[in-house]
């Protein structure tokens, strides 16, 4: 049985409430009051949860300045707080010279510390962020 009685729930509707609707999804109430929720099948649960249990404000702090991605080996610059790869910030050290890409401020690499915790975080993010790829990829080839 599907979502929406005995036809195949409409993906792109899907996408489309989630994106609009959010969390409050599983407010909706059909007029005898029974839940929506009660109507979805565990698929369509689970992509709603995955859509709807993100962090974005926070994924968006985890965001490399120099690459515009969730980032990677996290590396933090102790004279400005300033985060990046440490991919990025090595190679933007090597190519630009040694200020801050943010900040401007002068540092050498004595001031690079490595930000393990923050480096678990952005993994959790990323992996988060797969999973939903992952996701959306199976539901296109569903259509």
């Amino acid at each position: 049985m599907y979502a929406l009685g005995e036809q195949e729930p409409n993906k792109e509707l899907l996408l489309y409430l989630v994106s609009k609707g959010g969390k409050k999804l599983r407010e909706l109430t059909d007029h005898n009051g029974k839940k929506a929720e009660d109507y979805w099948t565990d698929d369509v649960k689970e992509y709603i949860n995955l859509s709807t249990n993100t962090l974005p404000s926070l994924s968006d702090d985890i965001q490399c300045p120099i690459r515009f991605d969730t980032m990677f080996d996290v590396a933090i610059i102790t004279r400005c707080c300033h985060r990046f790869c440490g991919k990025c910030i090595s190679e933007s050290y090597h190519r630009s010279g040694n200020n801050c890409p943010v900040c401007r401020m002068e540092f050498s690499f004595k001031d690079l510390k490595k930000d393990p915790l923050l480096t678990r975080f952005a993994n959790a993010i990323q992996e988060e962020k797969d999973a939903k790829v992952l996701l959306e990829e199976e539901v296109k080839a569903l259509r």
